[in-house]
């Protein structure tokens, strides 16, 4: 629930075009293909997992040629490195935002513009606080690291 508040609103405030997927249709990645394309989406917002989905079923190939595609967004779960990766290279030119917050403190609090990926990198980056906000690293007793 926590990501539809900027998913929802976001585009209403600046005034673009929201495309609402059919009830059940987030778990149909060929589907979602076919809605970027018809409607020339040019900001996508996935959950990691169904992101590596997406990318193993309809390609990086079909991907590449979604050139309407500027912005996609990750939240909700840590993003597979080898997933980044191929979405670098399949759009090497968007913006890719690995997003990140507690769904107990915010919907999102970090982000990090993911430049480049390789399948072997450990992890990838929760990034920097958002504007306005502070983030802080803790260990397993609570004191900041």
């Amino acid at each position: 629930f926590d990501v539809s508040v900027p998913e929802l609103f976001a585009p209403l405030m600046v005034g673009a075009r929201m495309v609402i997927l059919k009830p059940g249709g987030h778990t149909e990645p060929l589907y979602v293909a076919e809605v970027i394309e018809q409607t020339r989406a040019t900001m996508v917002h996935f959950v990691p997992s169904m992101l590596s989905v997406f990318v193993d079923v309809v390609g990086t190939q079909r991907i590449s040629a979604m050139d309407s595609v500027r912005i996609i967004s990750l939240t909700g779960e840590a993003v597979p490195p080898a997933v980044a990766a191929d979405v670098r290279l399949a759009l090497p030119e968007i913006l890719f935002y690995n997003l990140y917050g507690p769904t107990e403190a915010a919907v999102e609090i970090t982000y990090e513009n993911i430049e480049r990926a390789s399948a072997t990198d450990a992890s990838v980056p929760i990034g920097i606080p958002v504007w306005n906000s502070t983030s802080l690293v803790l260990d397993g007793r609570l004191h900041q690291v």
